[in-house]
């Protein structure tokens, strides 16, 4: 079996595997924020949805774990969530990313900081959880 997506440096390792469009037969893209072609109109219900359990649990302890969110579009994960950490005063934040875990000094005192790889940082995270049971 190809291996369609390179698993450390995400880009398509195998050209082959991108599917054609039913319609007329070009390779189909991502829809991905990198120019005017971007559709949001299908993310508007999950936005509301997303909105409304952020209010919903405001009052409660929250922590805020990033996977992997940098710069190439910071205004769809990345700053919301440093938003999101500052507003809620009960939240805990991480942050967890090869190039780019840095935070803002205004939440660092909410804040881990974790650079470094997010399959490690789960399985890390799923070791000592499993630990702390037995």
């Amino acid at each position: 079996m190809r291996q369609a997506l390179h698993p450390t440096r995400q880009y398509i390792a195998d050209p082959a595997c991108i599917p054609q469009c039913p319609s007329c037969g070009a390779p189909m893209f991502i829809n991905a924020r990198v120019d005017n072609s971007f559709i949001e109109t299908p993310y508007h219900r999950e936005r509301e949805r997303f909105i409304a359990w952020i209010n919903q649990v405001a009052h409660k302890q929250l922590v805020l774990l990033e996977l992997g969110a940098g710069y190439n579009t910071p205004v769809v994960i990345r700053l919301p969530m440093q938003g999101i950490a500052t507003h809620l005063e009960n939240s805990s934040f991480i942050r967890v990313n090869m190039e780019y875990a840095d935070v803002p000094n205004n939440l660092k005192h909410k804040s881990v900081s974790v650079r470094g790889d997010i399959r490690t940082f789960v399985e890390e995270m799923a070791r000592s959880r499993q630990s702390s049971v037995l």
